[in-house]
């Protein structure tokens, strides 16, 4: 998932920011966090009520990603 991404759903959506926040049921800084990607990960709780809120399937929004392979 992108900023980019999380910002875009959104707009094409029609939602502000809070809109977002209140139909995921998350703070409104969780939604600017996600958008500016500073570092934040969520709790797969909160991603999954995202991808609700934006009438996205969870696996779209938030891909499995790759094992890190142990590098000896």
């Amino acid at each position: 998932m992108s900023q980019t991404q999380i910002r875009r759903l959104r707009l094409e959506r029609g939602l502000s920011q809070s809109e977002l926040a209140v139909r995921a049921g998350v703070s409104i800084t969780t939604i600017s966090l996600l958008e500016r990607q500073a570092g934040y990960d969520p709790a797969v709780r909160v991603k999954r009520r995202l991808a609700d809120a934006l009438d996205i399937p969870f696996k779209d929004l938030w891909p499995p990603q790759p094992a890190v392979a142990d590098v000896a």
